[in-house]
């Protein structure tokens, strides 16, 4: 089959080859090598002579990113011709950005994984790379001494929701469309600075 090995940017596809088709079946194999922050959501391939499955020729491993077609220029042994479909989901992110007025602290945070952020120069930020698709849930635990003085989130597709101190957000897996941005803004209180 030629060629062995191609690139392809979305929308785009590749013609391959076979040797000559006899009576006797042939499989071939296809396979996506994985892409960093894709998820490979389906992958199906028809007979281009009906658009019909075929699973008596084809058969589909979404986990392996593989596809396998047995091919025979008998159509009851095997395809004469087939396409397949790589359909790919851009995975989502969360970045947590914690400005501070008055002072650098660490903030303890609760989303996809209890974490901090320690600001310096009055500000701070933590990414949650790769996740799947769900509700997430971002609060901000505010330490003694500090005031939680704003929270903004910056979504494209305008599903977060604010409730005082945390931000709401489903993520979902659209392309161009995935990164949220949180930002929790907290001024020191003028007795804490004063402190000793």
């Amino acid at each position: 089959m030629s060629p062995t090995t191609f690139s392809l940017a979305a929308g785009q596809q590749q013609v391959l080859n076979t040797a000559s088709l006899t009576t006797t079946p042939q499989v071939y194999t296809v396979t996506e090598q994985a892409a960093a922050g894709f998820d490979l959501s389906s992958l199906q391939c028809i007979n281009d002579l009906d658009n019909q499955t075929h699973p008596e020729f084809v058969t589909v491993d979404l986990a392996a990113r593989t596809a396998t077609i047995r091919m025979s220029s008998n159509p009851t042994l095997g395809l004469t011709s087939a396409t397949c479909f790589f359909n790919n989901t851009r995975q989502s992110s969360i970045t947590v950005v914690k400005n501070t007025l008055g002072g650098d602290a660490t903030f303890q945070f609760s989303g996809p994984s209890p974490f901090a952020i320690t600001t310096q120069g009055g500000t701070g930020q933590r990414v949650f790379p790769d996740l799947p698709p769900g509700t997430y849930t971002v609060s901000e635990i505010v330490p003694p001494g500090w005031t939680r003085s704003n929270t903004v989130c910056t979504d494209p597709t305008g599903n977060t929701t604010v409730a005082r101190r945390y931000c709401n957000h489903p993520a979902r897996r659209r392309r161009g469309r995935d990164l949220h941005v949180y930002r929790h803004h907290a001024q020191r209180n003028p007795e804490s600075a004063r402190a000793p």
